[in-house]
């Protein structure tokens, strides 16, 4: 299928470009609980129409249209393109896309104690692109502190919930298994993530990275896809090097309260003398 965009003349022009992947408007709709129906108020369109743009069936469907369906839905427009022409770098691809707005959340907010903040427009941005994607988790094993710190974003009733947790010494059963893991270097493939009760996604991918696991849980659509042990992948190596930032954002500071406390007591130690 193409699109029809708007030509120079002011004409709608069909683009005979990548092919159009109407399914990912329905995973998008089901992932905000929202029907048909709905959907096609917020459009000004009758249920037919969308319910044919969802199966394909449109010849030339506006592109107006798709962007506002995308806007509705928290979905950008390019996670509808598929092109295998294109080459891997391309700056239009969805996943090129994804990894500059991850990265970009770790350049301005990339300080540990924001990470439930970051996790929650990770999560976002990467549903914009792969609606599959429906939680992202970070298990810290190698912290600058003690502790095992976890942390979950994940879709649940139209919205994104969270968790975070830390454990110091006993660690429970599925968590002990992914450090067993981790320190092997090796990921992970299962279905539902068993250390958050009541989430069952149908695919849960962890990845070791220098500082702990970085978890990507889809749903069952990505069962369809070729690309996913790739795609999740590159995801983690941008967590990998969101991470590395943040680990040495956490030394500066430390180093600059360690600088701070140091000047207070010479200068009690002066005014003592």
């Amino acid at each position: 299928m193409s699109l029809a965009q708007p030509g120079g003349n002011g004409h709608t022009a069909a683009w005979e470009g990548p092919d159009f992947r109407s399914e990912r408007l329905v995973i998008a709709r089901r992932r905000l609980g929202m029907n048909q129906g709905e959907l096609a108020s917020l459009l000004g369109v009758d249920q037919s129409t969308v319910s044919r743009l969802e199966r394909g069936e449109m010849q030339n469907p506006p592109w107006k249209l798709v962007v506002q369906a995308c806007q509705h839905l928290q979905l950008e427009p390019h996670a509808l393109m598929m092109n295998q022409r294109s080459p891997e770098t391309h700056t239009c691809r969805p996943l090129s896309i994804v990894r500059a707005r991850v990265s970009h959340h770790f350049l301005h907010l990339g300080d540990f104690s924001r990470l439930p903040e970051m996790l929650h427009y990770c999560l976002h941005d990467m549903g914009c692109v792969r609606p599959t994607v429906v939680g992202v988790s970070l298990l810290l094993f190698n912290w600058p502190n003690a502790a095992t710190r976890q942390f979950y974003a994940h879709w649940q009733a139209g919205q994104v919930s969270f968790a975070e947790r830390q454990e110091k010494e006993t660690l429970s059963p599925p968590v002990a298994r992914l450090r067993q893991l981790w320190e092997r270097g090796e990921s992970s493939y299962r279905h539902g993530r068993q250390e958050l009760v009541g989430w069952n996604p149908a695919l849960v991918i962890d990845l070791p990275t220098t500082h702990g696991m970085v978890g990507l849980d889809f749903s069952e659509e990505e069962t369809l896809e070729s690309d996913t042990d790739d795609w999740a992948a590159k995801m983690a190596e941008t967590f990998e090097k969101g991470l590395a930032l943040a680990g040495e954002r956490h030394g500066r500071h430390e180093s600059e309260d360690m600088r701070e406390i140091m000047a207070r007591l010479t200068a009690l130690e002066q005014r003592l003398a």
